[in-house]
């Protein structure tokens, strides 16, 4: 199997708390992801900092620092520019890996659960390819949610059209920022995205730092990749039993995949409607409605 990793590279400082994340990446890289080729892009504002404990991986390609001009205070620049180093490439992958340096502006001894619970799921690839079996269209994240913000809906919306998606089924399968896709949707996606969103700024565009988190991962499942949650400690049978309808994504991965199941099925849309919040079982939240539609 052919693999990219795109590592969106940020860090915030040069303290002892920031050298530790790195240096958990750098191991996490030349182990679990030894044999993948890396595109790393850094932010203009500490790709210093990153260069000195990540650059000197053998298996790294290609690296960039971002433009001013792109920055976003987030990942979404570097994973913007991950995107166009991609389809500048022109390479086939069988699987593409969107990675970033989450949590490195937090306390590393305090995300101890979270590290280790990661290194089960979401950076193990024995775990990652269980879960996609023989499937040849994928979306694969830790977990997934469904935001109700209509801005947000509305912004994945205009840009389905731009890309002339013409699935009239509405997925909005946020995946937070650590996911990967399956190489044939990534290159079609690459292919329909207007050239502005290569080589201009997404706040510029109308969207939000949450570009890579929310409206990507969604309009990757509208053109057929199919949303996968490998779960953790806590999950059954690879999806969050105890589901809540907000913004977290800890609570909906199951919630997701049964929407995006049962409205492919029925070739249906989602109804924007005003939905209280709601926690409980998988199967007391099924018995509420949520769909949307603009």
């Amino acid at each position: 199997m052919k693999i990219l990793v795109m590592l969106a590279g940020w860090a915030g400082d040069d303290s002892e708390n920031t050298r530790e994340w790195l240096e958990w990446y750098r191991e996490i890289l030349a182990t679990e992801f030894s044999s993948c080729e890396i595109f790393l892009a850094v932010s203009n504002k500490s790709d210093a900092s990153l260069l000195r404990h990540l650059g000197g991986l053998a298996n790294i390609s290609r690296s960039e620092a971002v433009n001013a001009d792109l920055h976003v205070d987030s990942d979404a620049s570097q994973y913007q520019l991950c995107l166009r180093m991609f389809k500048e490439s022109g390479q086939d992958y069988d699987l593409i890996f969107f990675m970033h340096t989450k949590g490195i502006s937090y306390s590393f001894e305090m995300f101890k659960p979270w590290r280790e619970s990661v290194r089960e799921t979401i950076f193990s690839m024995a775990a990652v390819e269980s879960i996609i079996g023989h499937r040849s269209r994928f979306l694969v994240a830790e977990r997934g949610h469904m935001i109700q913000a209509q801005s947000s809906i509305s912004q994945c919306r205009i840009l389905a059209d731009e890309c002339g998606i013409l699935d009239p089924t509405f997925h909005y399968a946020a995946a937070t920022t650590l996911f990967y896709v399956d190489g044939i949707s990534l290159k079609m996606f690459t292919a329909s995205l207007p050239p502005k969103y290569f080589c201009e700024n997404l706040l510029g565009l109308g969207h939000s730092r949450f570009f890579f988190e929310g409206t990507i991962p969604s309009l990757l499942t509208m053109m057929g990749a199919e949303p996968l949650f490998v779960g953790g400690s806590g999950y059954e049978d690879g999806f969050n039993q105890n589901v809540s309808f907000d913004a977290l994504p800890a609570h909906n991965s199951a919630l997701v995949l049964d929407q995006y199941r049962n409205m492919r099925a029925s070739n249906g849309t989602y109804k924007q409607n005003s939905v209280p919040y709601v926690t409980g079982t998988k199967e007391q939240a099924q018995q509420v409605r949520i769909f949307f539609e603009l």
